[in-house]
């Protein structure tokens, strides 16, 4: 786990106690674990500073200990999705993908499971362990529990997209998509075309992108948490394809609500490039001052890389010489501590 403090091997040590009881067939758990090791287990529990909760379930996870041959698969699987919940809920995403795998080694046939786990290992940048958990997860879903299917296929889809195996990529979001709608889960119709809007685009197919791009948005819906990322994606297909008007249309004050204060700051940058490079001067100095005020109260990692390449274009582009020296300044400062 991510932590090197006596709860880091805390978790360690009880997921890695579940994955070899699952590895054990259950006729001979009995003395699987040595005399002694549940009262050591239990101490290290309540010695170790940890939410209640969380004690609860590592202490229903030490029964294994002491009696592995009656410990029941339901229990584990229980109390190791609830660990693995609290993780992710603690940005631990080493320890989440742990109890995640945990749970679905003790019930490897439950395509949820497997989901789940390969789901936590993109969070924890174990690509090869989350490409065969995806894999398992459509194998075991084809014909048992339809909506972890299409989510399976979305989420592989996007997996095969961002390391670069497009095409693999493309057939599975287009299976995504159609096991979406015939399954009634629009959360992987809504993946599966966010994808092929992000391989149309870096092939310069713009009309096939936009047409993906407002089918992902619809599906989505302006509520979704994705949906102002995808709005930013496709404002940015527009300025580098060379459209800046469209990209205006799309940055509405509307969606512009619906931005956190570090999309904001990139939807702002982007807006103000767009507007210089229609002439809408006035346009472009309100949100490029909007942008710059939000950068000045926000943590340096938390602006969005190109943030200030754009804002000194876009001055750049209207002979802003001013806000030009003083984008780029700010950049060369931050880029030197």
């Amino acid at each position: 786990t991510e932590s090197p403090s006596t709860l880091g091997v805390l978790l360690w040590a009880s997921a890695r106690d579940v994955r070899l009881w699952s590895e054990v067939e259950p006729g001979e758990r009995g003395g699987m674990f040595a005399d002694g090791a549940a009262s050591l287990r239990l101490q290290h529990i309540f010695t170790t500073p940890c939410d209640a909760e969380i004690a609860s379930h590592l202490g229903a996870i030490a029964a294994l200990l002491i009696s592995p041959e009656t410990v029941t698969a339901s229990d584990l699987v229980s109390s190791c999705s609830h660990v693995a919940r609290w993780a992710a809920g603690r940005k631990l995403p080493k320890a989440a993908l742990a109890f995640s795998q945990a749970a679905a080694f003790v019930d490897r046939n439950d395509a949820a499971l497997c989901l789940l786990a390969g789901l936590a290992a993109v969070q924890a940048k174990e690509l090869v362990r989350a490409d065969s958990w995806l894999r398992r997860a459509v194998g075991q879903a084809r014909r048992t529990d339809r909506q972890v299917y299409a989510l399976a296929l979305a989420a592989l889809a996007k997996l095969l997209f961002d390391h670069g195996q497009r095409v693999e990529a493309q057939r599975h979001a287009a299976k995504a998509i159609r096991a979406g709608r015939r399954y009634g889960c629009s959360e992987a119709r809504a993946q599966g075309f966010h994808v092929l809007f992000r391989l149309a685009a870096g092939l310069r197919q713009y009309e096939d992108a936009d047409r993906h791009a407002l089918a992902a948005m619809n599906v989505y819906g302006a509520n979704h948490s994705v949906y102002p990322l995808l709005v930013l994606e496709l404002g940015r297909s527009y300025v580098r394809r060379g459209d800046p008007a469209r990209a205006v249309a799309l940055l509405t004050p509307d969606r512009m609500s619906l931005f956190d204060r570090a999309q904001a700051v990139e939807a702002l940058a982007l807006l103000s490039l767009a507007s210089a490079r229609i002439g809408e001067r006035a346009q472009f100095q309100d949100a490029w001052s909007r942008a710059w005020a939000l950068i000045r109260r926000i943590p340096e990692g938390a602006v969005p890389p190109g943030v200030r390449e754009d804002l000194t274009a876009a001055a750049e582009c209207l002979g802003d010489t001013d806000r030009a020296h003083r984008s780029a300044t700010l950049r060369d400062e931050r880029s030197r501590t």
